[in-house]
This record gives C-alpha cells, sequence and structure tokens, in this order.
C-alpha cells in the first residue's frame, strides 16, 4: 500500500463500517481495545460499552476474547485467554497504546495459528486499530459497536482527551500522524 494512500486514509477515512455477518462467523478470536481509565481505578463508562459488545459477541459467536485490561475490568462475564495490561495509571503513552496492546495480541494469535480476528474499540480509535492489525498481519472484522462517540466520553476518565468530543478527535488525528510516521498503519 502507498504512503499517499496511507496519509490520505489518515486525513480522511473516519467513519468506519462494522463487518459483514460473515466477517464475525469466520474470525476466530476477538481482540479489544480499551479507552481511558476512570479516575480512582475504575474501568470507566466507556470500557463498560465496549465491555458490553464483547460479551454480546462473545455469547452469540463462542469466541475467546483476548482484552485490554480496562475492558476486562468492566464486565465480570467476559471470559479472557488473554488480557493486555501495562499502563499503571489507564493513560496512553508512546510507548504504552493501541500498538503496544495489538502486538501483545498479535503475538497470542500467532503462538496459536489464529488469522482473522472482531476487533472491539471505540468509533474514533476503530479504523486507527484496525490499521495497526492489518499492518501486522491479521485479518480484522470491526465489530458492530455504536457510532455515538458520545458514549465513549466521560468526565471521570483519567486521560483528558476523552472527557470532550472535540479533544476526543484531535487525540485520535494526532495519534493516525504518530502512528503512520512510526510506520505502525
Amino acid at each position: 500500500m502507498s504512503l499517499l494512500y496511507r496519509v490520505w486514509r489518515c486525513l480522511f477515512v473516519w467513519n468506519f463500517i462494522p463487518g459483514p455477518e460473515e466477517g464475525l462467523q469466520e474470525a476466530q478470536l476477538i481482540v479489544t481495545q480499551s479507552c481511558s481509565r476512570g479516575r480512582f481505578g475504575t474501568p470507566g463508562k466507556p470500557n463498560r460499552e465496549l465491555a458490553s459488545v464483547a460479551v454480546a459477541l462473545q455469547r452469540r459467536l463462542a469466541l475467546p476474547v483476548f482484552s485490554q485490561e480496562e475492558v476486562a475490568m468492566a464486565e465480570s462475564d467476559l471470559r479472557c485467554v488473554g488480557i493486555a495490561g501495562g499502563s499503571p495509571d489507564g493513560k496512553s503513552t508512546l510507548t504504552w497504546n493501541t500498538a503496544a496492546v495489538a502486538r501483545m495480541q498479535v503475538a497470542y494469535c500467532r503462538e496459536k495459528g489464529i488469522t482473522h480476528v472482531v476487533l472491539v474499540a471505540t468509533c474514533s480509535q476503530m479504523n486507527r486499530a484496525r490499521w495497526v492489525y492489518e499492518r501486522m498481519g491479521l485479518k480484522v472484522t470491526p465489530a458492530p459497536v455504536s457510532k455515538d462517540m458520545r458514549l465513549y466520553l466521560s468526565t471521570g476518565l483519567v486521560h483528558r482527551s476523552h472527557r470532550f468530543l472535540v479533544t476526543a478527535y484531535l487525540r485520535e488525528f494526532l495519534a493516525r500522524i504518530i502512528f503512520l510516521l512510526q510506520g505502525k498503519i
């Protein structure tokens, strides 16, 4: 894929299309990316939303889940084969971010021979996360999550960028540029 196309999609591809039913049925694992952790170590409202999607898909598709820590914290019914944790305060950094979580999950997939996953992430993060997994060699079917970004915002989150709509999209735009420059997407 050309650099020009990757730059174009970083700038202009914001809407995501949930994967088709056959893509969900062909997947071998559900992976989750989380939103910021809540203050005081709670999973936070946005991660409860993501966890509810993961649990519903797990029940419907009978697939295992490799979750990011905050999503696993949000739902005790989520049966996880692995949990990606590593941020002591629940914030993304240049070393703990979507790509770091994906590396842990992709390593598990390679070990188990898994080539196709269902991705659960916020609507703003979905495309960037999908591009990261695809760049690492997995086939990805985006989960049918809500496209209402307000569900993933909360003033009770430690990461300030997830408190307001404008800062959430600005953060996503900057993350896309950084990931593009680092060759992650």
